[in-house]
């Protein structure tokens, strides 16, 4: 759709009976692709975009469905999450033309949702019922995911999000009466001791999130 700021104008489609059910679209950063994660094979699918047409560009089989996507702050890198063996959360590098596959990770059960730090070194991850695995932090240094962090979040957590500045996460789900939480970002070798209430303590301070 295109927005005028008063309406909606339908510009381009794709038949559903080619994709199935599509879980999730994101845009690259510099808004020439778009990717789908949904329940046909192949799941995970990259489309250009030229302002009126959308072209396939290349695609991916990833386990029974892609549920999360996400670009990297930079537009190199596409993260995808899903329920797919023991590759339930995949790393990707984008050339403009095709996803090379860099690193996985076994995450045991469904990805949800996926979200980076500003400067691109952090990957959150949210997740159905996963025990004390629903929200997790990864650090991603060109190569390889470092699981950081792991935090429970009720029954499970649909959602989660770095605010601009990096110092804090948003993390939704199911948690009775914290159904929503916000989390201070305070990285490791900060002279803290003890962290705050509803923070938590990861990575490397001469890193940062900025």
């Amino acid at each position: 759709y295109r927005w005028d700021g008063h309406a909606l104008t339908s510009l381009a489609t794709v038949s559903t009976a080619s994709i199935g059910d599509v879980y999730r679209t994101a845009w690259s950063p510099n808004g020439r692709y778009l990717a789908t994660g949904g329940t046909v094979s192949p799941h995970l699918r990259v489309y250009s975009w030229n302002g009126s047409t959308l072209t396939l560009v290349t695609s991916k089989t990833f386990g029974s469905y892609g549920m999360a996507l996400a670009w990297s702050p930079d537009g190199r890198y596409l993260a995808v999450g899903g329920s797919n063996g023991s590759q339930d959360l995949t790393l990707y590098a984008w050339n403009g033309l095709s996803l090379v596959q860099k690193a996985t990770a076994n995450y045991g059960t469904a990805v949800r949702f996926l979200s980076w730090s500003p400067n691109g070194r952090y990957l959150s991850v949210a997740a159905i019922d996963a025990g004390t695995n629903d929200f997790s932090i990864y650090e991603w240094n060109g190569s390889s995911l470092t699981s950081l962090l792991s935090q429970d979040h009720g029954t499970l957590a649909y959602g989660v999000d770095w605010n601009k500045s990096g110092k804090y996460i948003a993390v939704a789900g199911d948690n009775t009466t914290q159904d929503i939480i916000i989390y201070q970002c305070n990285y490791a070798n900060e002279t803290q001791t003890q962290p705050l209430r509803n923070s938590i303590v990861f990575g490397d301070s001469t890193k940062g999130a900025a």
